[in-house]
């Protein structure tokens, strides 16, 4: 059988493993393509895998994560072939081949960047800070559907799509975004096109006075505030602004940390301004610990009620904003702040835009840098208003006259322009850590106020598709072959008479509740090695020198390291997840938890039970025998 192999990253783990699996097949003449970066390449949060083997064809790095035409490979072929096997619909060729079945196993979901804000139950976060939080429930267009969490899914190359008003969104090429005719991959947008997106979406708590108060506070000192001696903090205010300004000031340090005295002097280089003093310590530590000089939005603001976040806009712009031609505007040092208000503040339903410019004016200093947020007079002043009520001090005169974008819940913005296909950064070289929001309700989300389709979607290899192959069956669609994980019987083997040196291992990635566990086992006094760097024969050693496997499914599926810990011939805790019975009896072939006492309790009765634990990794060892990655490439080839 003539077989055309294929892998998105030439080939780590999936690839390699159905890979190796193919050239153990005696009947089965193999041509392999893919991109390849080298003898190592990024992966998983910066750890490097070593390749196994080199194309046959090797394709340009460009086309990872991109969906080039089969026709660009079909005729370089050295004979027809019976199948194409392509692991991994991050790298899937665009369209059937002319000869052979096409056959497209699904392994890799499409991710946002870190740095993606999105709106969720637990306030405005990030991506890489939703990371580990487990179920969350996310703003979408129609409101806040529920998800099952966000995963960080390893290294990826991405680019950085920006629309009018300077809203943007970093990506990667196979990430679905919602255009006026559906959902198109952002590799496949170009200038021009228009990108469907959602504000007002966000429906925070509403918060109490104090919240205001408090957020009043944070936001005139994110404004015009700085640290003085320890101890000391201080606001610089224009004179115009003072009575009004001061006045309001001081009910919030009276209500929130009990200030009840305030000094004030005038500045010494700037004859139109007035220092307000405040010498508290509770709010000196206060403003430290959240960390509000960093140049980004708090993230007690960004987690806060309604009225917190109105708080923290009104002193903010009654500290810092100001009024010209016809615009409220912002203007801030840091371009990552601006993005910052400008996404926020599209949550809560106030459109505005941002301008990047190089300072030559005499109010800023010469040279430098600065990104300035506009709100538009009409709606989106209106907007404002309705959140933050009335800003003291506020010098700003703006008209009735609506002007620029309408507030809604639907918007057409225009792509002006897209940052490359990699983002290049001094400490980081393609690829970049990326995350998956997964299985939403109505497979959509807002990434940035961006309407993006959730991850584990491959609509569009499905249709080129002879047959579809997904490994994890909660994902599965109609039509699709459900392929479960498995394990290579070298890479995932026993090492006899070998030293058992830990009491656990865990290698992956490090989500929240994986934390919990080895932190509460290591409080027990247990070793336990938990990184995310070894793989292949490293990662066997690692495992055979441990006493358990630990596993915790970061979400509801049933993952790898499942069949791999028993391929180890070690006990296995592994939470319960919904397909793992149909493989393997809990509490006989693995330890099985729900909760993380009950994950501790069974790690310690095994590690200090050898007779149990043994008899239990002999059974485990025994019943992932039928699972080698063997096994499932002769479950692929009966549908030739």
């Amino acid at each position: 059988m003539r077989i055309v192999f294929a892998s998105m990253f030439y080939p780590v783990f999936m690839g390699a493993y159905f890979l190796a699996a193919l050239k153990r097949r005696k009947d089965v003449e193999l041509f392999t393509v893919g991109p390849y970066t080298g003898d190592q390449i990024p992966w998983g949060g910066g750890m490097y895998v070593k390749h196994m083997y080199k194309p046959d064809l090797e394709l340009p790095t460009s086309f990872l994560n991109s969906h080039p035409p089969i026709e660009l490979v079909e005729h370089r072929l050295p004979w027809k072939p019976d199948v194409w096997i392509q692991v991994d619909a991050g790298f899937s060729f665009a369209g059937k081949p002319k000869s052979g079945k096409n056959f497209i196993v699904g392994t890799d979901p499409h991710c946002v960047a870190g740095d993606t804000l999105l709106a969720t139950d637990h306030g405005l976060l990030y991506a890489e800070e939703l990371a580990s939080f487990g179920p969350v429930y996310v703003a979408a267009r129609p409101g806040m559907v529920r998800s099952e969490g966000v995963i960080q899914s390893g290294m990826k190359p991405t680019r950085t799509l920006v629309l009018e008003g300077n809203h943007s969104l970093t990506c990667t090429d196979d990430h679905l975004i919602e255009v006026e005719t559906g959902f198109r991959a952002a590799g496949e947008l170009r200038v021009g096109d228009k990108v469907r997106v959602a504000s007002g979406t966000y429906e925070p708590t509403e918060g109490s006075d104090a919240d205001f108060d408090l957020g009043f506070v944070i936001g005139a000192f994110h404004g015009d505030g700085n640290f003085g001696r320890p101890g000391f903090v201080r606001f610089c205010i224009s004179k115009e602004r003072k009575s009004a300004l001061r006045e309001r000031l001081e009910r919030a340090f009276a209500s929130t940390f009990n200030v009840d005295h305030v000094t004030s002097c005038d500045h010494n280089t700037c004859e139109n301004a007035v220092v307000l003093q405040v010498r508290r310590w509770g709010l000196y530590r206060f403003l430290k610990a959240i960390r509000a000089k960093d140049g980004a939005v708090p993230l007690v603001v960004r987690k806060g009620s309604r009225k917190l976040l109105a708080g923290y806009f009104s002193g903010l712009l009654a500290t810092d904003g100001c009024s010209s031609d016809g615009l409220l505007q912002i203007t801030t040092k840091y371009r990552r702040l601006a993005r910052e208000w400008q996404t926020i503040l599209l949550y809560l339903g106030i459109p505005t835009s941002v301008r990047d410019f190089e300072s030559n004016a005499s109010s800023y200093k010469p040279g430098n840098k600065y990104s300035t947020v506009y709100v538009r007079a009409g709606q989106g002043t209106d907007a404002l208003d309705e959140l933050t009520g009335e800003i003291p001090g506020r010098p700003i005169r703006l008209g009735t006259r609506a002007r620029g974008i309408a507030n809604g819940t639907d918007q057409l913005f225009d792509i002006t322009r897209i940052e490359g296909a990699v983002r290049n950064y001094p400490h980081l070289r393609c690829p970049e850590p990326v995350y998956d929001v997964t299985n939403t309700e109505t497979n959509t989300f807002l990434a940035n106020g961006i309407s993006v389709h959730n991850c584990l979607n491959y609509d569009a290899p499905r249709s080129s598709a002879d047959k579809f192959f997904c490994m994890q069956r909660c994902y599965a669609k109609h039509g699709d072959e459900f392929l479960p994980y498995g394990y290579d019987p070298v890479w995932h083997s026993t090492m006899d008479a070998i030293a058992k040196l830990h009491d656990a291992c865990l290698l992956g990635l490090h989500y929240r509740q994986r934390d919990n566990l080895v932190s509460a086992l290591r409080a027990a006094g247990k070793i336990i090695v938990y990184d995310l760097g070894p793989s292949y024969d490293d990662a066997r050693l690692l495992y055979n020198q441990s006493r358990l496997g630990l596993n915790w499914s970061s979400l509801n599926d049933l993952n790898a390291r499942a069949f791999e810990l028993l391929a180890f011939g070690i006990p296995a805790v592994m939470n319960a997840v919904p397909d793992i019975a149909e493989f393997f009896e809990p509490d006989v072939d693995f330890a099985q938890f729900t909760t993380l006492q009950e994950a501790v309790e069974k790690s310690v009765f095994l590690l200090d039970n050898p007779i149990e634990a043994h008899k239990m990794a002999r059974a485990g060892h025994e019943a992932v025998k039928p699972h080698t990655y063997d096994a499932r490439i002769e479950q692929l080839l009966s549908f030739v």
